[in-house]
């Protein structure tokens, strides 16, 4: 059981290399200006830049976004899709299910910074880590949906397809026996 557990954290961790790597890289930026080409960063003035309603609009978004992630996670918890069962086979589930508890976890958190967190120099940045990995996994998240999305329009268009050729012949099946039961019935 513990190894199927940390298969999955494993797993997890794989799908969220970019927001990892983004949050380094930030972290690294954000401590590390005493570097010369970094200078800059120790000259921003995060308070008049993340005023209170730029504060309320950040948090505005991310929370709109968690209704968004929740809705999605709703209609494909509650509905069988066309590709349901492809995507079990192509293990695309995992993805989309981390991608979306991790971003909205990502989002939560941006709105608690932005909402319930005095901003200071260091909460600041903080804030723009968190804001910055909680957009890369809504762009993520986003190209899983269209990705999904034409996979299903793609399984809807076969599916028609198939239920066209089982009608078409179902009918020529009919003619046939109407052919049949009316040449038999003259005779």
């Amino acid at each position: 059981m513990a190894g199927c557990n940390m298969k999955g954290i494993i797993g997890t961790l794989r799908n969220l290399k970019s927001e990892i790597g983004v949050a380094i890289v930030l972290c690294v930026l954000c401590t590390w200006n005493e570097c010369a080409p970094l200078k800059f960063l120790s000259d921003i003035d995060l308070s008049s830049y993340l005023s209170q309603d730029r504060l309320n609009g950040i948090a505005a978004f991310f929370a709109i976004t968690i209704g968004v992630y929740i809705a999605v996670i709703t209609v494909l918890a509650t509905t069988e899709i066309g590709i349901s069962k492809e995507m079990l086979k192509k293990k695309l589930d995992r993805p989309l299910i981390d991608v979306m508890i991790v971003g909205m976890i990502e989002n939560f958190i941006a709105v608690g910074l932005a909402v319930f967190i005095p901003l200071n120099t260091i909460t600041g940045y903080v804030l723009i880590v968190f804001l910055s990995i909680a957009i890369i996994s809504f762009l993520k998240f986003t190209i899983l949906l269209v990705v999904i999305f034409k996979a299903n329009m793609n399984q809807m268009a076969r599916d028609i397809d198939a239920e066209e050729q089982y009608k078409d012949s179902i009918l020529a099946y009919l003619n046939n026996i109407s052919r049949y039961c009316r040449k038999h019935m003259e005779d």
